[in-house]
């Protein structure tokens, strides 16, 4: 069913003085607006308000807690049994070949490298094996084995190693073994052109390692799996549309992530649309952040009616301290890491995610990302809305008719966002900005005072924001504060 928004504008409100307001919106400036700039900006507590309106708010003691994911399902259909029209010889049983064990027929890249890294109680963390035996493979052992690997059973990783995505699937055997410390630490894993491509090989990456620390040494699956696929087409579509489409195999991770974060996730959203480097802190597993690294990307979505399509945020996923000097480098990226140490480490981030607690160092870009009421009552819209269409399927319902909802509403906003900016550039009509309340955002609404104004969903507090997403797509439209001599 469509999105009950039939045009969500948002209205930028502010007030008149604009020229002399820039230090209080920007920076250390003057006033009770600095004072509320804090470093860190976190999740709002919960008030008696937020419960009258329903907000679900998680309590922040529970900042370092790791939200259970639902993975979706990579399962294959089983293939129909034919019965036999008039008698024949019988037929000899087949072992299932690869493509149909594993959901890999729609995914036609191919696999530059293979690869396999363990823990050796002498040396660390090793490349034990790859396929071909020369690829450059330098620092992958520590992205393969992350910090923290050893608390778990088992969890996978997703990362970037040069040009390449990359994904390795972890397990930790405990085995009679005293040279070995009784544990075996091993990783398997691929590289491809795109993260989109390797959503279809973790099943088969856990059940390689799993081999693996049964039976070391044997990669006789992994050498005919190399063989196999390494020379495939490569795809020509890039990978950050496929990146933002792939509803189906995130299964539960955006919602959750939303319903997570609560409205902290417009900070998200819009230090997303600002371009700016964003750092997921994460205690183990890794696996559920890398899918959030994933979700937050998903919030730049816009449909192909936009006038603008966002910048690729640059996901990278896994980072460790090897990339410190990469990423002081960088402009703009999303990764996550589970090394504390980058917590000190304020000129390598813009924002850095804690939990539930985003914490910008800056207190110009704080400004821009600050919390308003209006983040509290769209998170509070896609919350009612999404649980009113669950409702409306029924029991049994699919996880992913939720979370296409989800991605539909916020499409919608962004769609809503970008146009009406376009549209103020495109018409030279001033942008006012009031704290004029407003009922819903999916109720058209319009402020008169010499003329009517486009509004956007957004609030006072917002427009620097509005200024600096401006400055970024080089949109020409002015931006004042509303003049309350106008209220009509």
């Amino acid at each position: 069913s469509p999105c009950p928004m039939a045009e969500p504008k948002f209205t930028l409100m502010a007030s008149d003085d604009d020229e002399n307001d820039d230090d209080d919106e920007g920076g250390a400036g003057r006033g009770p607006l600095s004072d509320r700039l804090s470093e860190t900006v976190e999740a709002p507590s919960l008030t008696e308000e937020d419960i009258c309106e329903g907000v679900e708010m998680v309590p922040s003691h529970k900042t370092n807690e790791t939200p259970k994911t639902t993975e979706a399902s990579e399962t294959t259909e089983p293939t129909q049994p034919t019965e036999p029209t008039q008698p024949t010889e019988p037929t000899q049983p087949t072992e299932p070949t690869e493509p149909t064990a594993y959901p890999w027929s729609m995914w036609k890249g191919a696999v530059p490298v293979v690869f396999v890294c363990r823990f050796d109680v002498r040396r660390g963390n090793v490349v034990e094996w790859c396929q071909p035996p020369e690829a450059g493979l330098e620092g992958v052992e520590f992205k393969a084995l992350c910090a923290g690997f050893h608390e778990l059973e088992e969890d996978y990783v997703y990362f970037k190693h040069g040009s390449w995505f990359g994904l390795a699937a972890f397990q930790k055997l405990v085995v009679d073994d005293p040279v070995h410390r009784n544990v075996r630490l091993r990783s398997v894993g691929l590289f491809m052109n795109s993260y989109a491509e390797l959503r279809g090989y973790r099943r088969y990456l856990e059940d390689r390692v799993s081999d693996l620390n049964e039976s070391e040494g044997n990669y006789t699956n992994l050498i005919e799996f190399y063989r196999q696929h390494h020379q495939q087409e490569t795809p020509m579509s890039p990978a950050v549309p496929a990146l933002r489409e792939d509803m189906d195999y995130i299964g539960s991770s955006f919602l959750l992530m939303i319903m997570y974060f609560g409205p902290s996730v417009f900070q998200i959203w819009k230090a997303l649309f600002l371009r700016l480097r964003i750092l997921f802190y994460t205690l183990v597993p890794v696996g559920v952040v890398c899918d959030r690294v994933h979700c937050a990307c998903q919030l730049l979505t816009t449909s192909s009616d936009s006038p603008i399509t966002p910048h690729d945020p640059n996901p990278i996923f896994y980072v460790n301290v090897a990339d410190i000097e990469q990423l002081a480098q960088m402009k703009f990226y999303v990764a996550c890491t589970t090394e504390k140490v980058f917590a000190e480490k304020e000129t390598l981030f813009d924002v850095f995610v804690d939990g539930q607690i985003v914490r910008v160092p800056d207190r110009k870009t704080a400004a821009s990302l600050q919390l308003t009421q209006a983040d509290r009552r769209r998170f509070d819209q896609i919350r009612h809305w999404t649980e009113e269409y669950a409702m409306n399927l029924g029991a049994g319902h699919s996880t992913q008719a939720e979370e296409a909802e989800a991605q539909r509403f916020i499409t919608h906003i962004n769609d809503a966002l970008l146009s009406s900016l376009v549209d103020h550039a495109t018409h030279e009509t001033i942008l006012y900005a009031s704290d004029l309340p407003y009922e819903r955002p999916s109720i058209a609404s319009h402020l008169t005072c010499g003329e009517t104004y486009r509004t956007l969903g957004l609030d006072s507090k917002d427009l620097t924001f509005v200024r600096s997403l401006m400055a970024l797509y080089n949109i020409q439209a002015e931006t004042r504060r509303y003049r309350r001599d106008c209220y009509g």
